[in-house]
């Protein structure tokens, strides 16, 4: 009886199956505050790698998180855009411990926050809605809690604050959520079963911003007669008569994006490599609390302008993928998009020269037999989607492809090239050098595609397809070759 009761035990303590990662317990620390964030307020035109950082750039407030590595490192004004990635297995035990360490502009609201793993099966207490559970004010002695969920189901999922949901999400309090299949030998979103294998990943995190919204909250709580209520009257009061009538106040229920972002950045900045995400002092010039002269509340942050998505490594966390935005493919590559939809507004979401498959949708995958291709994938807010696509050599497609092209065909090198060669676009690339490809991949609303009402810009990637390696500065990692599709 006593070996089989060890036999036993043995056996539920061991991997399913040869290849499959063991279950961990987890604990990641993260911490909620304020920051800044700067948008591009040009269009790739006439903009240059070596004038990048002279380029017009609107600075923003920012609500969000930053990796607090073991619950003691991260400081006030080290919010990052987005947060980090928490990426676990399947079977893990994951504790998330959240500490609200308060803002470090002395002028905005110092608001309670929560973390809600959307999507996620979840005990009340856990699910970080406020109004059932509990918040986490920044009152020292009390800014602590920790939540726990068991990871069952794998796929792409997304997490966020949701205290004041609607003010709190804008303002940049979210971040995307992987759960990996235990199965360890190949890449796959939900163990293979369902021709989901890939060889390479993206997350796609979209998402829109209201700057006016982003100026009110910075400047809300200013003193009387302080520099920073004189810029909030300057900015929201229309009467000119010293005061905010109630029409004047920001209403969130007013609001128009005039910025739409992958990962945290408008076009062109989704083009720029990852750049690490801080998460000390130093991202404020070593302060912290590095307040300019004009006393409104203005610090560094984390985001400076010219800057490519953050990395969004978390201490803990698998970190298996980032939020690299320029996609890096060979050909016959099967590339895996994850796409998430944390903005107001649903996404047509749109590839040329290709087309998705997907694979599933809200962590759930989708049977063979009902998947299907589609190059627009409509995304609603608060969805994800796993798609799939394999990049197909289009060089000999029909026989005729390399040699259609005449000499001096169009009339003039294409846009985008002259200015942002250095990330291997051809100046020349409508000659008949097919060996490197390059896609567009944006929101079909087409002014989700500006910046400020500049296009291009906004909600927009490129893609690059060939048979080279892909550029050093790509941070996908590739942990397993994949079927190809069929």
């Amino acid at each position: 009886m006593k070996k089989r009761m060890l036999a036993l035990s043995l056996a539920m303590t061991m991997p399913l199956f040869s290849g499959q990662a063991s279950a961990q317990v987890r604990h990641l620390y993260l911490a909620a505050t304020d920051g800044y964030h700067h948008l591009p307020d040009h269009n790739v035109y006439g903009i240059t790698p070596a004038t990048l950082a002279t380029a017009p750039y609107r600075k923003v407030y920012m609500r969000g998180f930053c990796d607090d590595v073991d619950g003691t490192q991260a400081v006030p004004g080290c919010a990052n855009m987005p947060a980090p990635i928490i990426d676990v297995t399947q079977g893990d035990d994951v504790f998330v411990h959240l500490r609200n360490i308060g803002n470090a502009n002395p002028y905005a609201p110092a608001d309670p926050h929560t973390i809600h793993l959307h999507g996620m099966e979840l005990t009340t207490q856990n699910d970080g809605f406020n109004e059932t559970a509990f918040e986490v004010p920044d009152t020292p002695g009390q800014n602590t809690a920790v939540y726990y969920f068991k990871a069952q189901k794998p796929g792409t999922y997304m997490w966020h604050c949701h205290v004041e949901a609607s003010e709190h999400i804008t303002l940049g309090m979210y971040g995307a959520m992987v759960i990996r299949p235990r199965r360890a030998t190949f890449n796959s979103v939900y163990g293979g079963n369902y021709l989901d294998r890939f060889d390479k990943e993206y997350l796609m995190v979209l998402t829109d911003v209201d700057t006016r919204s982003r100026d009110f909250i910075q400047l809300a709580a200013a003193p009387a007669g302080s520099p920073a209520e004189a810029e909030l009257l300057r900015r929201f009061d229309k009467n000119s008569n010293g005061t905010l009538e109630p029409e004047e106040q920001y209403n969130f229920t007013d609001f128009k994006a005039n910025w739409w972002m992958v990962n945290g950045r408008a076009f062109p900045d989704t083009l720029l490599p990852v750049t690490p995400a801080a998460t000390t002092a130093a991202c404020n010039n070593g302060t912290g609390r590095s307040l300019v002269v004009s006393d409104t509340g203005d610090f560094e942050g984390c985001n400076p302008p010219a800057s490519g998505p953050l990395s969004g490594f978390l201490t803990g966390s698998n970190n298996a993928t980032s939020y690299a935005a320029l996609v890096d493919a060979n050909y016959n590559d099967n590339v895996l998009m994850r796409l998430i939809n944390i903005g107001y507004t649903e996404v047509p979401w749109h590839a040329h020269g290709w087309h998705f498959t997907r694979v599933g949708k809200d962590a759930n995958p989708i049977d063979p037999t009902n998947q299907k291709q589609e190059y627009t994938v409509h995304i609603g807010s608060g969805e994800t989607h796993d798609m799939i696509t394999r990049f197909k050599d289009l060089r000999t497609t029909g026989g005729y492809a390399s040699n259609s092209m005449i000499s001096n065909q169009g009339s003039g090198l294409n846009e985008i090239a002259g200015a942002w060669g250095v990330y291997g676009i051809d100046p020349a690339a409508h000659d008949n050098n097919l060996d490197v490809q390059w896609y567009p991949m944006h929101s079909h609303n087409d002014y989700f595609v500006t910046n400020n009402g500049a296009y291009p810009g906004g909600m927009a990637v490129l893609v690059r397809a060939t048979t080279a390696p892909p550029p050093a500065a790509s941070t996908t990692r590739q942990r397993g070759s994949a079927p190809r599709r069929r």
